[in-house]
């Protein structure tokens, strides 16, 4: 009896799989592609100083080069200075 009624029953097979466009649009797509494009975007703008710098000119004046030859030598050196600019008159 067992038998006959398991013979009896169908039950038809789900299909699980389906094609990419077949399928109904999801918040879990949505999700994806909306942090994805938040990562773009943010990559883009870390990047905008970071190329800045890189390309920034570090050299203002003429003296830059012998004040830092200056402050990076180990040896004393006089620092020469225009007494009349400390002078209160």
């Amino acid at each position: 009896m067992f038998r006959s009624f398991r013979l009896l029953k169908n039950i038809p097979v789900p299909e699980f799989t389906k094609g990419r466009f077949m399928r109904r649009e999801n918040m879990q797509d949505a999700d994806r592609a909306r942090f994805f494009y938040w990562n773009l975007v943010s990559i883009a703008v870390t990047a905008i100083p970071v190329a800045y710098l890189c390309t920034a000119k570090t050299q203002v004046s003429r003296e830059t080069d012998e004040i830092l030859a200056h402050l990076s030598s180990p040896e004393k050196r006089p620092t020469h200075f225009d007494p009349s600019l400390f002078l209160n008159k």
